[in-house]
């Protein structure tokens, strides 16, 4: 199997699965028509190569692991007193189930597993993610960072609405344009707050209360 493909309200999420590669999402957004398929996808998002560029673009993993090769955070840091800190997880089962997916991913040289389980609602549209790391190795693993899922956002989607608050003062909203850098909203009492919410909307300018594109995203628990 080599996509795997849920509509549901409003939504649509197509995901490549293919054996022995990285996992990585083709589209998640608006719902698409029945007859349009993966191979029409695939070609809207594909690049025109130009002088200077890279002869092979690389496309975003679900965890986003430094064996990728591609700049920014990570997704997944780890590493064994400094060793195998490079993991690349690809593909090695893929378990479909109605509106949901269960995927194993291993790296067989950094011995580690991500084992995932994704959903999309087909009342409400909602996705959901889950994902459960596990070490192979003799020794310990340090593990530093852990992103969930790394979704891709439309680069139209250049707003992001915060909460913030405080004690009988809570969800005062927050809206400011997307910049370069990160959009960090953390929590230090070791539950949730009324100042760190664990959820953020990324919109386009034009969305309102009534109407217009957002992705909400929200961490179920860390």
């Amino acid at each position: 199997m080599k996509f795997i493909r849920f509509d549901a309200r409003g939504a649509t999420f197509i995901m490549s699965c293919a054996i022995g590669e990285p996992p990585r999402i083709v589209h998640w957004g608006p719902q698409l028509s029945g007859a349009v398929s993966v191979d029409d996808v695939e070609r809207l998002g594909a690049r025109q190569s130009s002088p200077g560029n890279a002869d092979r673009f690389i496309t975003e993993s679900l965890a986003f692991e430094p064996g990728l090769g591609l700049l920014g955070p990570a997704g997944l840091s780890a590493h064994r007193g400094g060793r195998d800190w490079d993991s690349l997880c690809v593909v090695t089962e893929v378990r479909p189930s109605d509106h949901a997916v269960d995927l194993v991913c291993r790296d067989m040289r950094t011995r580690v597993t991500l084992n995932y389980r994704i959903a999309l609602s087909p009342r409400t549209g909602i996705l959901t993610f889950a994902t459960i790391l596990t070490n192979h190795g003799d020794d310990l693993l340090d593990l530093a960072e852990m992103a969930t899922a790394v979704l891709p956002v439309p680069s139209a989607m250049t707003q992001i609405i915060g909460f913030c608050g405080r004690w009988a003062d809570e969800f005062h909203r927050e809206r400011f344009a997307r910049q370069m850098g990160g959009y960090v909203r953390e929590n230090r009492r070791g539950r949730t707050s009324h100042d760190s919410f664990p959820a953020v909307i990324l919109c386009h300018p034009a969305t309102d209360e009534q109407a217009g594109e957002a992705y909400g995203f929200h961490l179920a628990w860390s």
